[in-house]
């Protein structure tokens, strides 16, 4: 489906939320909560944020793809790559 982050948009669509979210940090503005308000199928989720001071962090990505695919996007070191991995690889398929 065109222009909903899915296919080849899917990778290059959660590194534009990455950028965007540590920009917002780097000025102030940190992710408060997100929400998914109206629980259809092709909405869209909600981000909330709040004003703070400034902060450098580090935002990465893991995504659920269909029923079995788990990936990392962008991680921050191989540390938390290799974490992942075990994490996926231990972790009840009902997750």
């Amino acid at each position: 489906m065109v222009g909903y982050g899915s296919g080849a948009e899917a990778i290059p669509c959660r590194r534009l939320i990455i950028h965007i979210l540590h920009a917002l940090a780097a000025i102030g503005w940190h992710i408060h909560i997100s929400a998914d308000l109206t629980k259809k199928q092709w909405d869209k989720d909600s981000l909330f944020f709040k004003s703070g001071p400034p902060l450098q962090r580090y935002f990465f990505s893991i995504t659920f793809n269909e029923s079995d695919k788990v990936r990392i996007i962008d991680s921050p070191s191989e540390t938390v790559t290799e974490a992942f991995k075990t994490v996926v690889a231990v972790r009840p398929r009902s997750l």
